[in-house]
């Protein structure tokens, strides 16, 4: 999965990126290109610019059921190019040790975006992420690597 993400337009923190969905287009030529002669197979790849919330857990949930017959053939990469940040940690998790009680996240296209008397969109936390990296490694294997 290559996701990168330039545009930011419901949070004033975060400015417009210029090289993150640039970045994400080189390394996905990279993967088809290089990386598929040595090879030898033409990768599979989830393709995600300027991804909302939404779509980036949705092409998680994809690589954990959409490519069964390559449980444990096959490498997973997971590229990230965008807005990182950190928020304090919620309340509820109180298992949870951070330092200074903030975790990080990643922050999707429509971070902050709020839809009628929804609450705002949030980033992906880290616990997210771990979770769901955890998931894709009992479904799929542990060849996982996240750049």
């Amino acid at each position: 999965m290559v996701i990168g993400i330039d545009k930011y337009p419901h949070k004033r923190e975060f400015d417009d990126l210029n090289g993150a969905v640039a970045d994400a287009d080189h390394f996905e030529a990279y993967l088809k290109g290089p990386l598929a002669e040595l090879s030898g197979q033409e990768p599979k790849i989830i393709s995600l610019r300027n991804a909302t919330r939404k779509q980036i857990l949705d092409g998680f949930f994809s690589l954990q059921t959409g490519y069964l017959a390559l449980k444990d053939k096959a490498m997973i990469i997971i590229f990230y190019a965008g807005h990182g940040a950190r928020t304090k940690k919620p309340k509820e998790w109180t298992d949870w040790q951070t330092n200074n009680d903030e975790i990080e996240m990643i922050c999707p296209s429509d971070i902050g975006k709020v839809d009628g008397n929804k609450a705002p969109v949030e980033g992906i936390y880290d616990r997210t992420i771990s979770a769901l990296i955890n998931k894709l490694s009992t479904e799929m294997g542990p060849n996982i690597v996240c750049l």
